[in-house]
């Protein structure tokens, strides 16, 4: 076959392909078997379509209605593609959901997904009724005399005070209990052990221009804390920042 009738030329990009399936769906009431335009022009002609109202309208009102038998129909396929290859969901797993754009994708659309108004109005609700039950209730109550919720406390509370400052920065439970075991369980000042009664304190004070970042974060006892208040180190203990 000469270079004439191996080649086609799309119909809409106007550009010469092979004259195979690989570029050209197959049809068969054409001439030599296959579509007049390649397969990407089609791809996206294709894709513009489903974009419009109407279509996308129309598919989910198909799929509702025959809900039931598309899902069978996957079932049956997924069935099917098992028995030819048992490792599918390993190999499917291995090619797609390991890669970091995938991880990125899933991550990005969940974070999306949870800012829904109806998908926040439903975690609103089970969270009131999870709390509202006895089993949540004392849940609750044990969690927040927990060492994690003791900290997780003890980071809200200054990170409101830091947002009345204006005061840049944020820390968490996590870096309350790493200073805190930095510490060994010591007031940063007197040298007290604190057990669960300490505060989260700030070396340079909030009302000096300190900031709410880890790195500005000791614990200490509530008498050292009550007593110093927005004075420096070195201007109330002699102690360096």
């Amino acid at each position: 076959m000469d270079n004439s009738t191996s080649m086609k030329v799309c119909s809409k990009c106007k550009l010469p392909y092979p004259r195979t399936t690989e570029y050209f769906d197959p049809r068969k009431d054409s001439k030599d078997g296959l579509r007049g335009i390649c397969r990407a022009c089609r791809h996206l002609k294709v894709n513009e379509r489903n974009k419009r109202p109407d279509v996308k309208q129309k598919h989910k009102d198909y799929y509702q209605s025959h809900k039931e038998e598309i899902s069978a129909q996957h079932s049956e396929a997924r069935k099917k593609k098992l028995i030819d290859n048992p490792n599918l969901d390993r190999e499917h797993y291995e090619r797609y959901h390991k890669k970091q754009e995938r991880k990125d994708y899933i991550k990005g659309y969940a974070k999306q997904y949870n800012q829904l108004p109806s998908v926040k109005a439903k975690a609103r609700e089970r969270s009131a009724k999870r709390r509202l039950s006895p089993e949540g209730k004392q849940k609750e109550i044990d969690y927040r005399r927990s060492p994690q919720g003791i900290a997780n406390q003890k980071a809200r509370k200054q990170r409101r005070r830091a947002r009345i400052k204006n005061a840049p920065g944020q820390f968490t439970a996590v870096d309350v209990l790493k200073q805190y075991r930095s510490q060994k369980g010591k007031c940063w000042w007197c040298g007290c052990d604190l057990g669960n009664d300490y505060h989260a304190d700030h070396l340079r004070p909030l009302a000096r221009g300190g900031s709410n970042y880890p790195e500005n974060i000791v614990v200490s006892c509530p008498k050292c804390n009550i007593s110093r208040q927005d004075k420096m180190p070195y201007e109330w203990s002699d102690r360096l920042l």
